[in-house]
């Protein structure tokens, strides 16, 4: 003979975030959940947003320890610290390219000049600039 089983319902899902199931039902859930991420990762939302909901309403007696909070701060310190360091390194490597495209630039109106130059002086019978050093 089968077990009926009992299927996970939304009123389920909400009392497993409010921790108001059984332990043998609780199994039951989290198997369900196991199975469906997508469920799964809406419960985990909720948890997260019963979670918030705790710490605000605590109030600032309810705080983490000192020793945490000053880790948290260092933290939180240091990853902005990356986040400019990142921002820096896009800037530099955009104004490396801008000024790469700029020399790039001048060399061509440098070498059209010359090759203008080369073009009058002998038509003229002059030395070319270029051929100076030959």
């Amino acid at each position: 003979m089968t077990a009926i089983v009992d299927p996970v319902t939304d009123a389920d899902l909400d009392a497993y975030v409010d921790d108001q199931l059984d332990v043998a039902r609780r199994i039951e859930v989290e198997a369900f959940l196991s199975a469906r991420p997508e469920v799964a990762a809406r419960v985990m939302s909720d948890l997260r947003t019963r979670d918030e909901l705790r710490v605000a309403l605590a109030g600032p007696g309810a705080m983490a320890r000192p020793a945490t909070t000053d880790a948290a701060r260092r933290l939180e310190r240091v990853l902005a610290r990356d986040r400019a360091f990142s921002v820096l390194q896009r800037a530099a490597a955009a104004a490396v390219l801008v000024a790469a495209g700029w020399l790039r630039a001048d060399r061509r109106q440098q070498g059209g000049r010359l090759d203008a130059a080369a073009r009058l002086c002998r038509g003229s019978g002059e030395r070319a600039p270029d051929d100076a050093g030959a």
